[in-house]
């Protein structure tokens, strides 16, 4: 009788197995298919040089986010907030996109930079959008010191993330002018990529500020105001927790321990 009732115990314990692995493989790449998250700025700005023939001010509520004017250099600063990603799923890819809203002068090269030191991030409680200028934005002293030139280097301030060559003079050609990895960045403010710089990251913020890297260029990208064009946009791609692999394996883990007991 005892060993009748193990083989009845042997065959559901089988059966369940194989439901089990049936659903998996049903449902399992479904659950673990990917989760892309599209972020869009929540502040954006240009900032201008303070020379007296270039606009000066504030700029948060443009539509157009210049990096170059025709009698002065002009910087971009975006602003996203990832407290809406879950940072306990992997990140497999991430993308800056941008819109070009009017491109002029043929092509041009525009650089964009990251701020790595929390303590010289935009901060939007004490500086929103219609308040940033000239002469209170991160590394805004154009004047006596050249733009972000540590940037290259991984442990300072800033880190460069991306030279975009050759944006269009016609916008018509391709409105998405900027489509960069930064994959590593978005990695390291979640705390999935350490190496990427020894600054810690705490306020769940990205900064990117980008400026021409070319003169007598002046392409001009779509703000988050802009209606036309979609805002500045990170596309974050990751991959969700094997729960139903984790579940079988608990439930194999249990028949065997039924099993054991059984016997």
């Amino acid at each position: 009788m005892k060993s009748s009732t193990a083989v009845q115990i042997a065959k559901k314990g089988s059966a369940c197995i194989s439901a089990a692995l049936a659903v998996l493989l049903l449902y399992g790449p479904a659950a673990r298919a990917n989760i892309m998250t599209t972020v869009a700025a929540d502040a954006d700005s240009w900032i201008g040089d303070g020379a007296a023939a270039s606009p000066i001010g504030n700029h948060g509520g443009d539509t157009q986010l210049a990096v170059h004017r025709s009698n002065g250099v002009a910087k971009s600063y975006l602003h996203f907030n990832l407290s809406g990603l879950d940072a306990g799923l992997a990140v497999t890819e991430a993308r800056l996109k941008l819109d070009l809203e009017v491109g002029q002068y043929n092509a041009s090269d525009v650089k964009l930079f990251a701020i790595m030191d929390e303590a010289k991030d935009w901060n939007l409680t004490g500086l929103p959008e219609n308040v940033i200028d000239e002469t209170n934005a991160p590394q805004a002293n154009l004047g006596n010191e050249p733009f972000l030139e540590e940037g290259n280097l991984v442990d300072s301030v800033t880190r460069e993330i991306g030279l975009v060559t050759d944006i269009p003079g016609d916008w018509l050609s391709q409105p998405e002018a900027i489509n960069i990895d930064v994959t590593a960045l978005i990695q390291w403010a979640l705390g999935q990529n350490p190496a990427y710089s020894t600054f810690a990251d705490t306020d769940d913020c990205v900064t990117i500020p980008f400026r021409i890297d070319r003169d007598y260029c002046f392409p001009k990208f779509a703000s988050k105001e802009n209606t036309s064009w979609l805002p500045p946009r990170l596309e974050v791609t990751q991959v969700p927790e094997p729960a139903s692999a984790a579940l079988l394996i608990l439930a194999l883990a249990a028949l065997a321990a039924r099993r054991r007991h059984s016997r």
